[in-house]
């Protein structure tokens, strides 16, 4: 939310069904941030490889978007009535990043670290998911400049965490596909 008559939201892929495999497999930046407002939607950034969460720290003017095929979180200068973002960078290597959340230190952004396994366990819950869950600190600049690992699991207690939420000095994740949530202390 940006305000009340403005937000953001990610538009993962361009293409469904085949199309959107072949998207996903060869990695095409096909997706978007779209702004909605009260005259519709607007493309904000557009060839983006998967788009998926998105953080705006509106104090900062700081716009991050998980980036999930490219394996990177973006980090974009930004203020709601300014035309284009501006690329500070991007923070790669962080392999299928999904949602982001700041925690007071930074932003925890939960990550499948095997896509191939994710695509497998969407189909047979038993095949589980391998999860991780960064957390990010920015630099001067409201860049991304590190991340460091908070969780790491093969999905033996819960797969594909797709969110971790900071709660009272705890952190609470919550899977694509499982049922209930994990509450971990913080490190």
């Amino acid at each position: 939310m940006i305000d009340k008559t403005r937000w953001l939201l990610t538009r993962d892929h361009r293409w469904t069904g085949f199309a959107g495999r072949v998207e996903d497999y060869l990695r095409l930046p096909l997706s978007s941030v779209l702004l909605a407002d009260e005259a519709g939607l607007h493309t904000l950034i557009d060839d983006l490889h998967f788009a998926n969460g998105i953080y705006y720290n509106r104090q900062l003017g700081r716009l991050y978007v998980a980036e999930t095929t490219r394996g990177a979180v973006s980090s974009w200068a930004w203020q709601p009535n300014e035309a284009a973002p501006v690329l500070l960078g991007r923070f790669s290597g962080l392999h299928g990043v999904d949602n982001i959340l700041p925690d007071g230190q930074g932003m925890l952004v939960a990550a499948h670290p095997q896509l191939l396994k994710l695509a497998a366990y969407q189909k047979d819950a038993q095949a589980r998911s391998p999860s991780m869950v960064w957390r990010l600190t920015t630099g001067a600049q409201g860049e991304i400049s590190q991340a460091t690992i908070f969780y790491q699991s093969h999905g033996a207690s819960l797969a594909a965490v797709s969110v971790a939420a900071p709660m009272g000095g705890k952190v609470m994740m919550g899977s694509v596909f499982d049922d209930g949530l994990l509450l971990c202390g913080e490190q």
